[in-house]
């Protein structure tokens, strides 16, 4: 960020504020704030135009809150300056300080020079998705943090919605009377091969399914998931990913004149908030950790290939890799209390791969049968029981999840579980 700075000794700093964090320019100094909760010091450092001389390094002499700031009455809003933070380096407890190293402020406004891309500018290990997938013990795990800390979202107020995410490539803010430079280009969406609605009934099938797989995910991943309000009936607002000046029927919600294919998604919808109402294991309080326990003899959770064994670390690594499945244990602790669990085992297995794939249900301890409790490909379907070991034909883009039945908790059981499921409270026709 530049901040222009006429020449000052150290000692003109002065105390500031914690807040708001950055560079703050107040008409007649800048304050300096920047959080760590682990640093010892931290230094301002003041660098020429270019970004290529260091001028200067200023100690912030205040410590709020975990937040380190000072301020500098003669700092004008143009020049260069960065951040070198002291602190322990203990990669094993997550600290590498290193005060050699300049760090961008992550509020900073604008950037001089080239970023020069690459692992380890991110605060977390690249190559590790079965710890990115739903639960990272990494970055959430720590201080006493439960699962529910984490949210997760894919659509928000921002960006295109749920429908448009699987509707369109590009943004279509003409209305906003921008000349479609607003909002942001890199939406992360698909339009299935046209360009916002179609009468081709294989592109409405797939998008209907991929809307299907998306709220799964969402709903059943461990932690507290979002719903962009609209996304549950399939309201669209035409591509438009920057709709604050619409105040029509782009931004409206009008539950009154859902299609069917809204009422059906709707109705998907509740089937999902119930089925995890009625599963513990998908609402536990502890991060599952993926380890072997050997007191109890159970491991928490196991990613699994399509052939029903667990993934290995190649696999992993493989580019083309695009089916597996995810088996959470409900033997597993459930507490901090160091004893078995009593929940239903749960399988969920995804497939990203346009064709089918086989899926062998895993032959899992005191397990039966496996009774597939969702199907974004048949979302009407009655729970169907099969063997353990039985091959599932996993349909191309889909997912399923299934609960496994056992000696003290049979399929009869799980079906009239799955049979009392009542709908959460959304609104109505």
């Amino acid at each position: 960020m530049r901040i222009e700075i006429e020449p000052a000794a150290k000692t003109q700093v002065q105390e500031g504020k914690p807040f708001p964090l950055g560079a703050t320019w107040d008409g007649l100094g800048v304050n300096f704030a920047i959080f760590s909760a682990n640093a010892t010091k931290v230094e301002l450092c003041l660098f020429d135009d270019d970004g290529e001389t260091e001028l200067e390094r200023i100690e912030l002499p205040e410590y709020t809150d975990e937040v380190w700031h000072g301020y500098l009455p003669t700092a004008r809003p143009g020049t260069v300056y960065g951040y070198r933070v002291h602190g322990p380096f203990e990669p094993l407890a997550g600290h590498r300080f290193n005060p050699n190293k300049l760090l961008l402020d992550p509020y900073a406004k604008q950037l001089v020079g080239e970023l020069r891309w690459g692992p380890e500018l991110f605060g977390y290990e690249l190559g590790h998705p079965d710890k990115d997938l739903s639960f990272d013990n990494r970055l959430f795990n720590k201080r006493g943090r439960k699962p529910w800390s984490t949210v997760n979202f894919i659509t928000a107020h921002d960006g295109f919605n749920l429908n448009d995410v699987v509707s369109y490539d590009h943004k279509h803010n003409e209305a906003n009377g921008e000349d479609n430079r607003d909002g942001h280009s890199n939406n992360h969406s698909w339009n299935h091969g046209v360009e916002g609605p179609t009468d081709d009934q294989n592109i409405v099938r797939l998008r209907e399914r991929q809307k299907r797989n998306l709220l799964a995910t969402t709903i059943l991943s461990l932690g507290t998931p979002m719903l962009l309000a609209g996304d549950e009936f399939g309201h669209t607002q035409s591509g438009n990913n920057n709709a604050y000046a619409q105040d029509n029927e782009t931004s409206w919600l009008d539950w009154t004149s859902q299609s069917s294919p809204g009422r059906e998604l709707r109705e998907f919808t509740r089937k999902l908030i119930a089925i995890r109402r009625a599963f513990p294991i998908l609402n536990r309080t502890r991060f599952p950790l993926g380890t072997y326990n050997d007191e109890l003899d159970v491991k928490d959770v196991t990613w699994l290939s399509p052939d029903g064994r667990e993934m290995t670390a190649e696999q992993w690594q493989d580019d083309n890799a695009r089916c597996f499945g995810m088996l959470l244990d409900g033997r597993a602790q459930r507490t901090g209390i160091k004893r078995r669990g009593s929940d239903t085992t749960i399988l969920l297995a995804y497939n990203s791969y346009h064709d089918v794939v086989n899926l062998t249900l895993p032959d899992v301890s005191d397990g039966t049968q496996w009774l597939c409790i969702i199907d974004t490909n048949q979302p009407d379907q009655q729970p169907a029981a099969y063997p353990t070991g039985h091959v599932f034909e996993l349909t191309g883009r889909s997912f399923v999840g299934f609960a496994l039945s056992t000696r003290g908790h049979s399929v009869g059981q799980l079906r009239q579980m799955m049979g009392s499921i009542s709908a959460v409270n959304l609104p109505d026709d």
